[in-house]
């Protein structure tokens, strides 16, 4: 019960947004019980985006929407102060000492990536609503082709270059990105910090094939870490 209101404060956030007249389609929260500590959201009706895109059944244009939709997201509320990737650099810190648990040997290279990182920090400090874990699999897109966005556990403020750089993260295609960033182009004007986020978010995601229970996980997490290695420089 003591955990309700940071679960819900997401869900919060992306109510407050909705209620502005965005347009934009999200889900909502539907009742709320302090005492049990349980909560009951909307479900949005359609399939997920990345089910599409591995089926060939969607195409750029709706990318590009989901582009328009991030955007208007980013400005659906007034800009506060604030630092946008303290919070994500702490979370890394987090998910190496994981790492270090299970391939200590790798844990010395995964150190030097996020020194090399926290160096190149972005200096912005004007928060935007973010959903906080962007990818294809919390974009739910309907029977007339209109994007939702769901999943809001991790929604807050922060940086709006984080919701895109952890889509490209996520494995969204170079073309699908692409596509994204026209449509979130159209709207606003693209965060200068894309490609660090993108980075941040594949070092926070190294673990996955350990999480997901993949039988060369070994090989595939040293894989990811020669690549961020790669990428930093």
């Amino acid at each position: 019960r003591a955990d309700l209101r940071d679960a819900m404060a997401g869900w919060e956030l992306a109510a407050e947004v909705a209620a502005r007249g965005s347009g934009l389609v999200l889900p909502r929260i539907l009742a709320r019980d302090e005492r049990r500590g349980s909560a009951v959201v909307s479900w949005l009706p359609g399939t997920s985006l990345d089910r599409l895109l591995a089926d060939g059944s969607t195409a750029g244009d709706a990318l590009t929407r989901v582009g328009t939709q991030l955007a208007q997201l980013h400005g659906g509320l007034p800009a506060r102060p604030g630092d946008g990737v303290a919070g994500r650099l702490r979370a890394a810190g987090v998910v190496l000492r994981e790492l270090a648990a299970v391939l200590p040997d790798c844990r010395a290279s995964a150190v030097e990536v996020l020194r090399k990182l926290t160096a190149a920090a972005p200096t912005s400090r004007l928060l935007r609503p973010v959903h906080g874990d962007f990818s294809a699999d919390q974009v739910i897109v309907d029977a007339d082709g209109v994007v939702g966005f769901t999943d809001w556990d991790r929604g807050g403020w922060g940086d709006p270059g984080g919701d895109l750089g952890t889509l490209c993260a996520a494995g969204l295609s170079r073309a699908g990105h692409d596509a994204v960033l026209a449509g979130y182009a159209d709207v606003r004007d693209l965060p200068a910090d894309i490609d660090w986020h993108a980075v941040l978010g594949r070092l926070l995601r190294i673990t996955e094939p350990l999480r997901q229970c993949r039988p060369a996980w070994r090989g595939e997490i040293a894989a990811r870490l020669d690549a961020l290695e790669e990428a930093m420089g």
